[in-house]
Order: structure tokens, then sequence, then C-alpha cells
């Protein structure tokens, strides 16, 4: 039996783990609750797997009993699975990967303020695109020196913030990274490598509830 990936059938906040776990070479099952909102007997499901009072997905059971939970551990423990190393070895870098990718989850949490489907005003999404994705848009830009954040290959912090960068900015708001040329180039050079381009083409990635697109409106 192959690993298994709890999370509701969207990108959210799995996305970062399916596309490590592409990258890293680690085959794996996703497993959507069959109603959204999730059932509260789905909900116990997961408490029972997961082991957690509060919530337990993102989650991944591995096939040899192991259960991970919160998403960024569980980013952290894929990037350490199959053929692919995705962790640097240097003290240093290690600093730097640590740090963007929670830079990427800054931004993702901002970017929940934003959502129009789930109750925020449009004054919230405006705040979003005017102020707030452009600051963390423009940190991103000022750190990527290279063809990535870390070192001269792949890791999960690349990942990790190709995921906050594409999904919360440039899906969510038509041409934001035209201002950003560094970025852009990074999200085409994560989209074009070939473990993530694969999988990126599946029907199980295409299958996936994506964010509601926004723009600026007057209030």
């Amino acid at each position: 039996m192959p690993h298994k990936l709890y999370y509701y059938k969207a990108t959210g906040r799995a996305n970062q783990i399916r596309l490590t776990l592409a990258a890293a070479g680690v085959s794996w099952e996703d497993v959507y609750p069959e109603a959204f909102p999730p059932t509260e007997e789905e909900k116990q499901g997961w408490r029972d797997i997961g082991k957690n009072s509060t919530t337990n997905v993102p989650m991944l059971a591995m096939e040899v009993g192991s259960v991970f939970t919160q998403s960024l551990a569980i980013v952290r423990a894929a990037a350490r699975m199959g053929d692919r190393s995705l962790t640097p070895k240097d003290d240093k870098e290690l600093y730097l990967y640590d740090k963007i990718i929670s830079d990427a989850d800054d931004l993702r949490t901002v970017a929940y303020s934003s959502f129009l489907s789930w109750g925020s005003p449009q004054s919230a999404v405006n705040k979003y695109i005017q102020e707030s994705l452009p600051l963390h848009l423009g940190n991103f830009e000022r750190q990527l020196i290279g063809d990535y954040f870390v070192g001269s290959s792949l890791t999960a912090a690349d990942i990790c913030a190709y995921d906050a960068i594409v999904s919360f900015g440039s899906y969510r708001v038509e041409g934001v990274l035209d201002n950003y040329p560094k970025l852009k180039a990074f999200a085409a050079r994560i989209e074009a490598h070939p473990p993530i381009a694969k999988y990126m083409s599946s029907p199980e990635y295409e299958g996936l509830m994506k964010f509601e697109k926004i723009s600026v409106k007057d209030v």
C-alpha cells in the first residue's frame, strides 16, 4: 500500500506537500473526505489516525505505520524521503532553508484573510492585493539571488516559496509577477522541473480545486 495523504480535494495547505513528494520521487495516494465540510465521523477518523485533538489534516500516513501531521513538518519529512534529497546539508544553508519555508508560510497565512468566499470583505481583498502581497513578493524577489533560494539545486524551500508565490499570488491576481521578473522566471523553472511538471500535468493535480481569483474593486 502507498503512503496516504489526507486532505481536501484542493490545493490549500497540502499543495506544497504534494509537490515535495513528487519532486522527491515518492509515491502517495490522496485520501479525500466524502463531503465538504467533512462530517463529524470523518473528523474523528482523522483524530484517531493523527492523535492530535485539534486538526490533523494535512496528514501523511506512511505505509510502515508512521503518521506525520502539521503541514510544514510533513514538508520537511517528505524532503528527506525518496531518492532525491531536497534538504541542504550545510548549516548556513539549513538556516536559509528554514527561513524561506517560514517566509512562504507568512504569505500563505496572510492570504487566508482575503477569501471572499470565506466571508472576507472586499476591503480586505484590496488591502491584500495593494499592500500585503507586494510586501511579501518583494521580500522573495530580494532574496532570490540565483536559480534557487538555497544553494544551487532544488530544495523543499523552493517548493514552499513557489506554492505561496503562485497559489496565493499569480494564480489569484492576474499579472502580479510581471513586477517581479526574478520570481516569474523562478516559477517557470519550478514548473519545468521534470517530476513536478509530470505531477502538475496529471489528472490528480488537474482535478484539485484551486483558489478563487481576485481583483481590486471599489468599496
